[in-house]
């Protein structure tokens, strides 16, 4: 009598576990479905000021404009200057909000324009080009991805996303503005100081190297910008059509 008492509690006790085990796996499972469903809904993207005309918009390399500056930390007047090329930019406006965006860098075209020695500018493009700074062997392309607008006055915002550099990810705020002209082309104009050490470029940087003398560079770097972004086609009630051609 006591075994047969003896299994019923083994059973019981069993019975118990499997059922509290259940209940803490239900929780779980309803936590990753919302985390899904918060992921979805934050790839909407709202720009306050300005009414975007529903379709897909894009950039031809043509139409956009980038600058790079850079300094060295003790020679005040060393001032380094360049271009470098947008390899494509697009995004798409559904119910006058951006739901898919991306802007790719080639950081192949990396130029330099002028430097503080005023001499060997191909030199200087090949060292920036290096694992010494943004490896471009191994990492052609950046890319940005806006994830949110903040209005600042009617036409200027702080732009905040996801920068992309060597693989590494991290988020930047751009001050920017944003416009139409001549109906379906919207200008962005903006600039961006970028910390480089943040994406493992520490070359010249007195934060990890010690005698560097008057070498030393400084971290932050500065990227100024202006796009043309041309709507191709416009969505109407579920149907596409072409405004200009594609690029």
């Amino acid at each position: 009598m006591k075994k047969i008492i003896s299994v019923i509690v083994i059973l019981v006790v069993v019975l118990i576990i499997i059922a509290l085990v259940g209940s803490n796996k239900a929780p779980a499972v309803s936590k990753q479905v919302e985390n899904a469903e918060v992921v979805a809904s934050s790839t909407s993207v709202v720009v306050p000021n300005v009414n975007l005309v529903d379709g897909s918009y894009s950039v031809s390399p043509s139409d956009a404009k980038l600058t790079w500056t850079g300094k060295k930390k003790i020679l005040k007047n060393w001032i380094d200057k360049g271009t470098i090329a947008l390899k494509s930019a697009e995004f798409e406006v559904k119910n006058g909000a951006i739901v898919s965006n991306s802007f790719l860098i080639d950081m192949t075209s990396i130029k330099n324009l002028t430097n503080g020695s005023k001499k060997n500018q191909d030199l200087m493009a090949k060292h920036l080009k290096s694992a010494d700074f943004f490896d471009v062997e191994n990492f052609a392309t950046s890319t940005f991805i806006a994830k949110e607008f903040t209005a600042t006055t009617s036409d200027t915002f702080l732009v905040k996303g996801d920068l992309t550099i060597k693989g590494i990810t991290n988020e930047i705020t751009i001050p920017a503005s944003l416009k139409y002209t001549d109906g379906n082309i919207i200008v962005v104009k903006g600039k961006a100081d970028i910390d480089r050490t943040l994406w493992d470029i520490k070359y010249g940087s007195d934060n990890f190297f010690d005698n560097l003398g008057d070498n030393v560079i400084e971290n932050i770097f500065t990227l100024e910008f202006e796009l043309q972004l041309k709507l191709n086609t416009v969505k109407v009630e579920g149907v596409s059509t072409s405004t200009v051609e594609s690029i």
